[in-house]
């Protein structure tokens, strides 16, 4: 359980992102875990110093650099705190096979659907036990087995068939 369990973090280092909250959720964890931050920002000092040894606050990282960090990953964590409305980074952690572990407000938990996990916003205590359970290679491969089902929402053909159909209904 736990071993080479590797977490990521890929976005903005501001106060709504809640990557505090997802620092004090692994303080509280005693898995044996890696966790990888990628992204700048006002909070890029103060979560430096706040992170512990098995966290790596890599900063800035070139868009070209980013599927490398995602398919190291087992969990995608997005901690969000505020009602955002899409999370693109989601999408492309689950591209990679990485099983996404959202807060429950705005979109990201409806991006991740089957293929994800949520705990309650602003809950360093259930993110810190959905990061406990999503440490079993079992369970993550569960969810990882629903990606490419919740890919497809995505895909541009399915995208496009969409907005088709429902404009060829609204000129009935």
């Amino acid at each position: 359980k736990g071993q080479g369990y590797r977490l990521l973090y890929v976005g903005r280092l501001v106060e709504k992102k809640g990557i505090n909250l997802l620092l004090d959720a692994v303080d509280q964890t005693d898995i044996d875990l890696t966790v990888d931050i990628v992204g700048t920002g006002p909070q890029l000092e103060s979560i430096r110093e706040q992170a512990g040894d098995n966290v790596t606050v890599h900063g800035w990282v070139d868009r070209e650099e980013l599927p490398r960090f995602f398919e190291q990953a087992h969990v995608f964590v997005h901690p969000g705190l505020w009602p955002e409305p899409f999370g693109i980074t989601i999408l492309e952690a689950m591209q990679c096979g990485c099983v996404p572990l959202v807060s429950n407000v705005g979109g990201p938990s409806w991006i991740a659907g089957d293929a994800g996990v949520t705990f309650e916003r602003g809950s360093s205590e259930d993110l810190a036990t959905k990061i406990d359970y999503l440490s079993f290679e079992e369970i993550r491969t569960e969810y990882s087995e629903d990606i490419p089902q919740e890919l497809e929402r995505f895909d541009t053909e399915t995208t496009v068939n969409k907005y088709e159909q429902t404009y060829l209904e609204l000129l009935e």
